[in-house]
């Protein structure tokens, strides 16, 4: 899962300006953090840097640590967030880009087929060739035969989707480790919709009695 939150668009904006920009041949002046705290980052992006760059190379920042940062960044859409991993791991890539970072700083590259392994990491994988479309019915009946493959040969074949009819369907194929849905999807579904209904459904002005503090 790779987050869509507010803070994650908002990074995605500053990143095209900040590329834009150095397209143009706009000096963009930035500063390094190695404080591992989201207080002191928000301090720096306050300073109006055209970026921040978060070490995880050379600083004790852990995962948690660069989402409580880029977070705070994230509030001042004029600074893009840039952060440097420890080293050239595809495992750790994408747990980086999970966490909405956008623009990661790779050093010590020594080969071209090193290069282009890097690029493939910050790639989202595709389905079938229809990125984020696992409902296209190419891709539905690769499931299919492979579920009916996995089956074949003995073993437990199992999925993730977020789509109930389809976690019906797989279960039906044969399907029997299942994921149907995932925490952190599930909460920003559920609390966007209720907000919506409940704001809709609201009377536009309420009468409040004499005296009320309100």
């Amino acid at each position: 899962m790779r987050t869509n939150s507010a803070w994650s668009a908002a990074g995605k904006g500053s990143r095209m300006r900040c590329c834009a920009r150095c397209t143009a041949g706009s000096p963009q002046i930035g500063f390094w953090l190695g404080l591992f705290h989201g207080l002191s980052a928000e301090i720096c992006a306050g300073a109006g840097f055209d970026w921040l760059l978060i070490d995880g190379e050379h600083a004790p920042n852990g995962l948690q640590d660069l989402m409580s940062q880029a977070q705070a960044i994230a509030t001042y859409s004029q600074t893009h967030t840039i952060a440097r991993v420890p080293t050239g791991d595809a495992v750790l890539i994408k747990q980086y880009l999970d966490l909405g970072l956008q623009t990661l700083r790779v050093l010590m590259v020594d080969s071209a087929e090193q290069a282009a392994h890097l690029v493939r990491a910050c790639r989202y994988p595709q389905d079938d060739g229809h990125v984020g479309d696992p409902g296209r019915p190419a891709v539905q009946a690769a499931i299919k035969i492979a579920i009916a493959h996995i089956l074949r040969a003995g073993k437990a074949s199992g999925i993730l989707t977020t789509d109930e009819p389809q976690a019906r369907h797989y279960l039906v194929l044969g399907a029997v480790f299942v994921a149907v849905g995932l925490d952190t999807q599930m909460l920003a579904r559920q609390t966007n919709a209720l907000a919506a209904r409940l704001k809709t459904e609201a009377p536009p002005t309420v009468k409040l009695p004499k005296g009320s503090v309100y």
